[in-house]
């Protein structure tokens, strides 16, 4: 007998996923049966419409459930709609089988009784993050649509980019409900960054359109990248050709399906079967959803044979008369044994093999693929900025703006004057015109109690003296007239902001006299106060205004006037604008009609002194086992109270229905429905957690009911994904910039996030990764501990961290979670010396509350939580409040208010001026249309009042306990946060955070810092273990292991490693240059590290090379590498690299040789030729000089022709040879005498020349004379290429590579192993079987050269490179500090201590490093030298030329003055040529004749001067024997007295 077996089916039908699956499953069932026939059961499918979102789904699993009883659900197909459905299945034992939800934030491991046939989206990361690693790419940018589809793989991706160190710079999240000019803004703001990589994780409706909306932004064009996930390609082959179009050339992935016959023959017929069933869709290929539905069934259906149905009653739990649907549902007997019985099924499906890990199917294998006016008038609206970025500006500004064309129009309270209409247009008013007066009232002194006596008679007093009780006194305003004021003196008040300033000082009033106040709560204290008590008589404003205010102030005051005449509000247009007059009928259609009143009523109240209180219902749901609900109870009743004793004038009351969500999501939804069905609540604060909050929320936004709670922070509740979901707290997103703050002011550089698995815990990651990324701190392991954890658990979990180097935990629970874990932290051991706990705001708002032994546990953490200022309201607030939570609960704790307690109290107050505001007119809700097998769900009416009610709550704003209420995006804003250090018996405060300002140790409102993130900005913090030493953050794990260094081990380099092993221990020894200053660094720093070194062979044949060893370090083979492994690029991708400790760069060895060129010619090499002829030309020039300044007034440059050539040489040549003595001296004496002032000056510059020439030339031919010249034989690495040489390398070094990169032939390429290889290679030479040089490190080559003094030398570098460093795995935490222990031994004595002792002292060979030589001295290098005197004598030359024409050109001018140019100018040479009988020189020897006797006694002095000193006068003064031809003895006898210079003048 075959039994049926009622599964549920529950698909999005109107979906391609939804009519797909659904073929494959009907197919599915026929087949199996057809296969199987001898089973005894046989699946019912019941099929469900879910409507695409989480209610319309949970409402048919409802169905299922209560009408028809199934065994199982096959769905829901959405993850947003698995969530609750997956706490439904928990609760009544029914496994939620789904094929085609796949966020990982749906996990069997929270929810048992869910189970996932498809894979997990966080198993296709990997395979995402290895194409981003193998392109290159360092920067991407995530796209992904606002659901729990998409948030929950995003923390996965950013986990799987960070061990690649992709960077992701941006996040651009787009809502389901995004429009197309949304999506091109986005993507126009994405086309502004640099980031070009796209990942897009969407659904494939949302995908669809965004590749549309790419294509057309022009962001599909070259340069672009994008990586699409599963969610898309699934789908792929399915879209239409335009989609296809628009998203060419991108990458995506997705699971891989082995091709098979069984799948070739089934996907034949499912196209014909899906094309029978949807003749309307013409494209259609099977996806991978299908086949997962397939198989899905066909497990299913294996379950249900192996259970069978001999168990499969359901138990009824107890209802009470508010139980609804939820409560009533009944637990399956058949539950347990059919979900064991599911997950152990295992066989080879459609899609591959079927097999159930942990509750869901598993992949190894990716595939990755390549692929109302009379016309509509758009407008929005802007808040207005003026120029100073106030938004408060006056209203003059605001209409000039749309003058200037920065607005279109301006619609608000802009009144109509005269100067405003000079550059704009108005519309026609739509208020009332004036500005009059608010004043108080008084009771009229002047009518008494006796006033009655007048108007009536005597008998007529006895009849209406009971009237009297009824009639109330009459009330006078204290001012009727404007010009009492101004003759009183009175201060009057106006609003700040309008033009009623000027017109009331164009009414004569005395400025000092006016005040501007700016809300009507200013109004009502001033006019109370009154002008003689700071306040003032009266209050000019607009009659709009003045009616508003006294709508809220009915008794008390009263309106007088008007005093001045206004056209009224009016919109703003520019001048000339076709609108005006059609918006203007427009105003008066709607001021003219009922309208208007109903607007009036809406936004202005009636002035009545008597309002009706009508009850305004409101429910609250609170997990009031738990401290956070009954600290929110105690402050929900607490605000009403105090809010109505405040507003007693109100009409409207809050009404509070408070149900209990037992810390369970179904019972929140199951409160929150009985809340909207029968009691009609028009608001739901609550419910308490982000779990609770997900389901509900879309329950409110359905219902058009707003969610308000106070304590759901988690960011993955979202008001743009649902509208009605109102935060009153903090997004938990706003303060990890704070924590990252604290971690880079301490310096830490690795943290582990420990994070209950719930939306809550879950929700903040991506944020805080993205933070934590933006300081480049790394996250090496998510500790994600679920609710249902028991403590052994937990202390395993601890444990495992133990084991870990992390020592810096940040801690994102709620407050049960985290009471277990700090207690068993501490009995971990981990609540001591060196750890760092930092707890978000979820533990930190709820410290006061904490047992205090869990407190006791945390001594030492820090923790952030949003500011609450100081005031004496909150004081006066904290002492009632602790005084009514003790008689709610007089057998809990007292307590402090937590911060969750404030902002519920400010929510009751927010939500209770918005009903105020809204009233309970409209009330009621609408009902869905009767229809026949309904659920609870179904029934839920929509509010009509829920749009206004919802503007209302979001336009709140006021002063509450917890500081500022404002709401931003439908969340609470907080830009303040408060560090806390766990001391004693609470948190003290240690600083506070700002976005502006960064860390501060106090709050000042003055305060001009720049943004900072120092650890000097905070108060000194106490640490765990009470230490007061800042924990560096992280250790060596606690389980005895050392840090396991490989050492490469090489026996032709044992001066960097050498490793030795004793043949009777057996103990290995390693010791080397390398050694030595890795000990040395790690000596110096401030703790202990224990290590030991194993040794890697690198030498030989088929040994591994250093980049083999250096990915061993990324394979975490071993810990750390130390030896000679040089620094590259390419390494440093997957280990981190210490600073270098040796020189860098690599260069040549080759042999060099003596230059042996020495021959009878060397004398001229010490000057190069250039140098030769440039001294000659200036030798010949300065002589000339010499002779042009001398020849007329000196007798020395005189004479014959040949003569004078013969003295200019002489003169200038001699100096070259006694420059450097006192033979200069002599040659002055003797007869070369200059006389010319400008001679002398031009000689002794000329002197100092021929001295630094000559004594260079002395030097350079010494050095070529006595000193062996070495000449390397190749100088260049081009000479090498350009004679074809061959070349040598070190076997183990990446140096091959290189050569081949700077276009060496690979054949002329010789490896060799050891220095005397190198030698032997070298003195063979290239043509011998050798090599011309050997290209090596530089530290190889200087221990090299070390060893072989003579014959070799070093050249270059001919590339550079970093150096040899030490090799660590990426983001170790012990770079830093071995780099500055390195620094410590390189900047000091010590590294030359190591050097020495390890290759000896370096600087005794004389070859090392370069070759000693003497070159040929330049002219570059004495130009100048030459520059000098070329320009000293030029000078002299020209002054000298400038001082004889100046002197003679009277005479000269009259020279030959009719002749022929160029017979001119020989006569002008002679001229010149002449003797200058009027110089001093020829007028002094003239005046010398008279004392000749004196003359020979001098000259016989001086011959017997010469003759001792063996002289020649006649040699010596070969110059002064010749004289001109008209000179006579007498002249020359005459010259001695003459030379002997100062001496004869005297």
């Amino acid at each position: 007998m075959i039994v049926s077996f009622h599964v549920g089916l529950i698909l999005d039908t109107g979906t391609l996923v939804g009519k797909m699956s659904q073929t494959s499953i009907s197919m599915a069932i026929n087949d199996f049966y057809a296969a199987n026939s001898n089973y005894t059961t046989r699946l019912v499918l019941h099929t469900e419409d879910g409507k695409k979102n989480a209610i319309g789904a949970t409402s048919a699993a409802l169905k299922l459930l209560s009408n028809v009883r199934v065994q199982a659900i096959i769905g829901p197909q959405k993850s947003s709609q698995a969530v609750f459905l997956s706490d439904l299945g928990n609760k009544i034992q029914v496994p939620i089988v789904s094929f085609s939800a796949t966020s990982p934030s749906v996990s069997p491991a929270r929810a048992t009784y869910f189970v996932r046939t498809a894979f997990n989206d966080s198993s296709q990361v990997n395979s995402i993050a290895s194409i981003i690693k193998a392109l290159g790419w360092r920067r991407v940018t995530l796209v992904y649509e606002h659901t729990d589809y998409s948030a929950g793989t995003v923390p996965y991706l950013i986990d799987a980019l960070q061990e690649i160190d992709a960077y992701v710079p941006y996040h651009s999240v787009i809502p389901l409900s995004a429009t197309d000019d949304q999506i091109l803004g986005e993507l126009y703001k994405l086309q502004t960054m640099q980031t070009r990589v796209f990942i897009v994780h969407m659904a494939p409706f949302l995908g669809t359109n965004f590749f549309l909306k790419a294509n057309e932004a022009g962001m599909m064009t070259e340069g672009y990248v994008w990586i699409i996930t599963d969610g898309v390609t699934n789908l792929l082959n399915s879209f239409d050709q335009s989609i296809i179009d628009s998203m060419q050339g991108l990458l995506g992935v997705r699971p891989y399906v082995p091709n098979t016959r069984k799948l070739n023959e089934f996907t034949i017929r499912w196209k014909r079967k899906f094309q029978q069933e949807h003749p309307d869709i013409e494209k259609a290929e099977l996806s991978i959803f299908a086949l997962w539905a397939y198989d899905t069934v066909c497990a299913l259906a294996m379950a249900a044979e192996s259970v069978g149905i001999t168990n499969s009653t359901f138990l009824r739990p107890q209802i009470t008369n508010n139980s609804s649907i939820l409560d009533m549902l009944e637990f399956s007997e058949t539950g347990p044994g059919l979900l064991k019985a599911i997950r152990d099924t295992k066989f080879d499906g459609l899609s591959g093999e079927l097999c159930l890990i942990d509750g869901k199917s598993q992949s190894s294998t990716f595939q990755i693929i390549n692929q109302a006016l009379p016309y509509a008038i758009p407008y929005e609206y802007v808040h207005y900025e003026n120029a100073r970025g106030d938004t408060a500006g006056s209203y003059d500004e605001l209409t000039y703006q749309v003058c200037l064309q920065n607005y279109d129009a301006v619609a608000g309270d802009v009144t109509i004057i005269a100067n405003r209409s000079l550059y704009v247009d108005f519309t026609l008013p739509y208020t009332e015109s004036g500005v009059v007066m608010i004043v108080p009232v008084k009771e009229d002194a002047r009518k008494n109690a006796w006033i009655f006596l007048k108007p009536l008679t005597v008998d007529l007093w006895l009849g209406t003296l009971a009237f009297f009780f009824f009639t109330g006194f009459v009330l006078q305003p204290t001012v009727t007239d404007i010009k009492q004021l101004i003759k009183n003196g009175d201060y009057v008040g106006y609003h700040r902001g309008s033009f009623v300033k000027e017109l009331l000082m164009q009414l004569h009033f005395d400025e000092s006299k006016l005040r501007d106040l700016g809300s009507s709560d200013q109004y009502a204290e001033a006019l109370s106060k009154g002008s003689h008590n700071n306040g003032v008589s009266a209050i000019f404003h607009e009659i709009p205004y003045v009616k508003s205010f006294l709508a809220e102030h009915c008794s008390g005051y009263t309106m007088v006037g008007p005093v001045y005449r206004t056209a009224g509000f009016g919109f703003v247009f520019a001048k000339g604008s076709p609108l005006v007059p059609d918006v203007s009928r427009a105003v008066l259609n709607v001021t003219q009609g009922d309208k208007m009143v109903e607007i009036e009523r809406k936004w202005i109240a009636e002035n009545s002194s008597t309002k009706a209180t009508n009850a305004f219902h409101v429910g609250v749901v609170l997990d009031l086992g738990t401290s956070v609900g009954k600290t929110g109870r105690t402050s929900i009743s607490m605000a009403i109270e105090d809010f109505y004793a405040k507003h007693s004038n109100g009409t409207t009351r809050l009404v509070v229905h408070t149900l209990d969500s037992d810390n369970d999501a179904v019972q929140a939804a199951s409160a929150a429905l009985d809340l909207l069905k029968n009691r009609e609540v028009q608001i739901i604060i609550g419910p308490q957690k982000s779990s609770q909050a997900a389901f509900v929320s879309d329950l409110g936004n359905k219902s058009q009911v707003p969610i308000v709670t106070f304590s759901a922070t988690s960011p993955s509740l979202s008001s743009t994904r649902t509208p009605y979901l109102v935060r009153t707290t903090v997004n938990d997103s706003c303060q990890v910039n704070s924590i990252a703050s604290i971690i880079k002011a301490y310096g830490w550089r690795e943290v582990v996030p420990i994070y209950e698995d719930t939306d809550y815990g879950r929700g903040i990651i991506p944020y805080l990764i993205d933070a934590l990324q933006g300081i480049d701190i790394r996250i090496p392991y998510h500790s994600m501990i679920p609710l249902s954890a028991t403590n052994d658990e937990i202390m395993e979990e601890l444990y495992k961290l133990k084991t870990m180097q992390t020592r810096v935990f940040i801690v994102h629970m709620t407050s049960p979670m985290g009471s277990r874990l700090f207690p068993k932290a501490k009995v971990a051991g981990m609540m001591s010396e060196g750890y760092v706990w930092i707890m978000t705001d979820g533990l930190a708002n709820v410290m006061d509350s904490l047992d205090p032994s869990v407190i006791d546990s945390m001594q030492g953490a820090l923790g952030v939580k949003p500011y609450v200022p100081k005031s004496r309201e909150l004081r006066d607030f904290t002492m009632r409040w602790k005084r009514r939570f003790q008689k709610d609960n007089p057998s809990d704790q007292l307590t402090e208010p937590s911060t969750f307690g404030l902002w519920a109290y400010d929510t009751v107050w927010a939500m209770a001026m918005a009903a105020e505001k809204v009233g309970v007119g409209n009330a009621s809700f609408e009902k869905p249309q009767n229809a026949t097998d309904l659920t609870d769900l179904d029934t839920v009416g929509i509010s009509m009042n829920g749009p206004k009610l919802l503007k209302a709550i979001l336009e709140s704003r006021f002063r509450g306990i917890s500081g500022d209420f404002h709401l931003v995006d439908g969340q609470l804003q907080s830009s303040t946060f408060q560090i806390i250090n766990v001391v004693g018996r609470g948190g003290r405060g240690v600083g506070f955070w700002t976005p502006q300002y960064g860390l501060s140790k106090e709050l000042n409102q003055s305060m001009t810092k720049a943004y900072s993130t120092l650890m000097t900005d905070l108060y000194h913090a106490i640490w765990p273990g009470e230490s007061t030493a800042v924990p560096k953050g992280w250790e060596m794990p606690v389980s005895g292991k050392k840090l396991r260094i490989g050492v490469p081990v090489r026996d032709e380099i044992r001066e960097f490693i050498n490793v030795e092993r004793d043949p009777i221990t057996n103990i290995t020894t390693v010791s080397g240059y390398c050694i030595d200053v890795f000990e040395g660094a790690i000596q110096r720093l401030p703790y202990a590290i224990p290590h030991e070194y194993v040794p890697l062979n690198v030498q030989g044949q088929g040994s591994r090379t250093y980049t083999d060893l250096v990915y061993q370090i990324y394979l975490q083979e071993y810990d750390a590498l130390v030896g000679d492994v040089t620094i590259r690029f390419d390494r440093s991708l997957y280990v981190d690299f210490t600073l270098p400790y040796t020189e860098s760069g690599v260069s040549m060895i080759v042999p060099v040789k003596d230059n042996t060129n020495k021959n009878a010619w060397i004398f001229l090499r010490p000057l190069s030729m250039e140098l030769w002829l440039g001294s000659f030309a200036f030798f010949v020039f300065t002589g000339f000089v010499i002779w042009v300044m001398e020849h007329r007034i000196n007798k020395e440059f005189r004479g014959p022709f040949l003569h004078q050539l013969g003295t200019i040489f002489y003169f200038s040549f001699s100096t070259l040879v006694y420059a450097h003595s006192c033979k200069a001296y002599d040659l002055y004496i003797a007869g070369e005498k200059v006389q010319n002032i400008l001679s002398k000056f031009v000689v002794i510059i000329w002197l100092f020349v021929v001295l630094v020439l000559t004594s260079s030339y002395t030097a350079s031919l010494a050095s070529m004379l006595t000193v062996q010249q070495l000449q390397p034989t190749i100088t260049d690495v081009q000479d090498l290429l350009k004679n074809g040489d061959y070349v040598g390398f070190n076997r183990n070094s990446f140096v091959k590579d290189l050569l081949m990169q700077l276009h060496f032939d690979e054949s002329k390429i010789r490896a060799y192993d050891t220095p005397e290889e190198y030698v032997e290679a070298l003195s063979k030479g290239s043509k011998n079987g050798g090599v011309a040089a050997i290209v090596h490190e530089v530290p190889y080559i200087k221990q090299f050269l070390a060893q072989h003094c003579t014959g070799y030398t070093m050249i270059g570098p001919i590339y550079k490179t970093a150096g040899f460093g030490f090799v660590f795995p990426k983001g170790s935490p012990l770079v830093p500090d071995i780099s500055r222990g390195i620094l410590n031994v390189t900047d000091g004595d010590d590294i030359l201590e190591i050097e020495k002792k390890w290759f000896g002292d370096q600087n005794a060979c004389l070859n090392q490093g370069s070759t000693i030589s003497s070159n040929s001295l330049t002219f570059h290098s004495f130009w100048g030298l030459f520059l000098i005197t070329g320009v000293a004598s030029t000078c002299a030359l020209t002054i000298f030329l400038a001082m004889f024409f100046n002197k003679n050109w009277h005479e000269m001018r009259n020279i030959d003055h009719d002749k022929s140019i160029s017979r001119r100018l020989i006569s002008c040479l002679k001229y010149y040529d002449k003797k200058d009988e009027n110089s001093y020189t020829f007028r002094r020897e003239k005046t010398n004749d008279t004392n000749s006797d004196a003359n020979v006694n001098c000259q016989g002095i001086t011959d017997i001067e010469a003759s001792l000193n063996g002289d020649d006068s006649q040699n010596q003064l070969s110059i002064s024997n010749y004289s001109d031809g008209n000179s006579s003895q007498q002249e020359e006898k005459s010259s001695s007295p003459e030379l002997a210079g100062p001496s004869g003048e005297a």
